[in-house]
């Protein structure tokens, strides 16, 4: 089986997925090589859907969200965490890294934008917290190469009160620079 990914609204019924999205926030707080184990302690953030990656157990996941900070932007693959499986080279299994993202994550962002269109967003964007933009450049390179229509910022805005990071958006930018 290969694996696959679905989309839930928050406010939509459970049928095992609200359990599911509680065992990998659990994961991430444990998982040995998550260097930002604290964010996923005791997370409590609005968001408006959830993207789980199944194969077949839960093994991922990512939260689309908007907030009166992102100034009418949603803000896809929010908490996203997805282990990467990786060969005797540390090289990962399932992609290449020109290729900017594994294919689960843009079914992700796909899935997300498609949930807040439904809602009336159209401008979305990712962020990293890294000191240079040099990541989030080489995975919208990739992105890009896939037929995305996505681009950096110059500079930092503010996504959580006053932390700023590194963003990638695709429509207009309306965030708040640092």
């Amino acid at each position: 089986m290969t694996s696959f990914v679905k989309t839930f609204y928050k406010d939509q019924p459970s049928n095992g997925w609200h359990s599911d999205l509680e065992y990998l926030f659990d994961w991430a707080t444990k998982y040995p090589t998550n260097r930002l184990k604290e964010n996923y302690a005791g997370f409590r953030q609005d968001y408006i859907a959830a993207s789980i990656i199944y194969d077949p157990k839960p093994c991922g996941f990512s939260l689309l969200q908007e907030r009166d900070c992102f100034n009418g932007m949603g803000r896809v693959l929010t908490r996203m965490f997805f282990p990467a499986t990786l060969d005797k080279g540390l090289s990962v299994k399932t992609y290449k890294y020109s290729d900017g993202l594994r294919p689960e994550i843009y079914t992700m962002i796909d899935q997300q934008v498609e949930f807040g269109k439904k809602l009336g967003i159209t401008d979305f964007f990712f962020s990293r917290e890294d000191k240079k933009p040099l990541i989030i450049r080489n995975i919208c390179d990739g992105m890009n190469r896939n037929g995305y229509d996505w681009k950096v910022a110059d500079k930092q805005y503010y996504v959580i009160g006053d932390m700023s990071q590194w963003v990638c958006f695709t429509g207009d930018n309306s965030l708040i620079s640092a």
